[in-house]
């Protein structure tokens, strides 16, 4: 597939659909001729520029599998700049009993310090339209309505 879009989840949703090589527009002739060459022989090509940013989608999405389903809620109404006060009586909770899940496992499970990078996080991992994420090793949709 020769595509100007450089989004990767465009890519992702290319080879979904079966395409075996995916090369933004703009490429020398070697880098087209190497990627002819790759899926002839039956293997994937995805342009090297994109290379970075598949990266971080895998390990965004491995986050995001890491987190059970109360977390994805508490970082989800987190993420929409919710205090663990507003989160507790919203989810029926105690409010320590978000801290813990805030300091205990969220912040951990994303790699960040706190709770605002932690939000940042989650919505960079997520799509910006709707937050939908959809994991396709296990199918899992995660929903967050800003």
């Amino acid at each position: 597939m020769l595509t100007a879009c450089e989004e990767v989840d465009a890519l992702i949703s290319a080879f979904r659909q079966g395409a075996a090589g995916y090369v933004v527009k703009g490429v020398g002739l070697r880098e087209l001729a190497q990627a002819i060459r790759q899926v002839m022989n039956g293997e994937r090509y995805f342009s090297p520029s994109l290379a970075a940013s598949v990266s971080l989608a895998r390990e965004s999405r491995s986050q995001i599998r890491s987190l059970t389903d109360r977390e994805i809620e508490i970082i989800g109404l987190v993420s929409q700049g919710s205090s663990n006060k507003v989160i507790a009586l919203r989810l029926g909770l105690q409010e320590k009993t978000i801290k813990h899940h805030m300091t205990g496992s969220i912040l951990k499970k994303l790699g960040v310090a706190n709770r605002t990078e932690a939000a940042i996080r989650w919505r960079t991992i997520l799509t910006p339209r709707e937050y939908k994420v959809h994991s396709a090793l296990d199918g899992r949709v995660i929903t967050s309505r800003r």
